[in-house]
């Protein structure tokens, strides 16, 4: 890779920088930002500085460090600074080569440079699509109510089996419309045991999309299971 760059070692709440030319041709020593207005105003000046220096675009490389670098990747961004992120593995290795090979802030921008100017081609980093972001946060929110929902129907399986044990056993699918729909009407077996079919089924066929037929069937087995049952309630 050839163009002139900012070398950023990123840490919380702060960074260290230095400006390059092109390799191992610094453009100024390495300096101290806080991650805030006044911080990223003196970075940007100095990028400035060295895009009238090489009359070139400056682009700026930092390692992933999770969201430490969001900040300072908002901030590339609003002002239309390309962005390179490298693997801190490919840093540490770089800092091995080195004589003096102990981690420090001011060489760290260095060993970070070297990553860059030794690789042929890089992955600039683009600003992800909204649609994205939109579906990732759809994505947590739908994940969220799968857990809430496990737990509720734990819970209703726990009492059910108490009130009206066995239930929904009668059923392939005991979440279906002809159980749910009992349930809400006749949530305890003493309500169904001295009904008669007819009612039942009648019930059933006004609130779910079943015929007569189907919907008295079920009534009949339904109300033969609430008269054998014993109910802990």
């Amino acid at each position: 890779m050839e163009s002139p760059i900012v070398s950023i070692d990123v840490s919380n709440e702060n960074s260290h920088y230095m400006c390059f030319i092109k390799n191992n041709k610094r453009f100024g020593k390495v300096k101290k930002i806080d991650h805030d207005i006044e911080g990223f105003k003196r970075l940007l000046e100095d990028i400035q500085k060295l895009e009238a220096e090489t009359n070139e675009k400056v682009c700026a490389v930092f390692e992933a460090t999770g969201v430490y670098t969001k900040p300072l990747e908002r901030f590339l961004s609003k002002n239309s600074i390309k962005t390179y992120i490298i693997n801190p593995l490919e840093s540490a290795r770089k800092r091995k080569e080195e004589i003096h090979n102990k981690k420090t802030d001011k060489l760290d921008p260095i060993s970070i440079s070297k990553v860059y100017y030794d690789k042929e081609e890089m992955m600039e980093l683009k600003k992800k699509d909204e649609t994205y972001n939109w579906l990732r946060k759809k994505n947590r929110l739908y994940e969220d109510q799968l857990n809430h929902l496990r737990k509720y129907k734990v819970t209703f399986q726990n009492q059910l089996s108490i009130c009206f044990p066995g239930y929904l056993d009668l059923f392939k699918d005991g979440y279906s419309d002809i159980p749910m729909t009992i349930l809400k009407k006749y949530p305890h077996p003493d309500l169904l045991k001295n009904k008669k079919a007819e009612t039942v089924a009648r019930y059933l066929e006004k609130n779910t999309c079943h015929t007569h037929k189907v919907s008295l069937e079920y009534a009949l087995k339904i109300i033969e299971f609430a008269k054998k049952t014993v109910s802990a309630k």
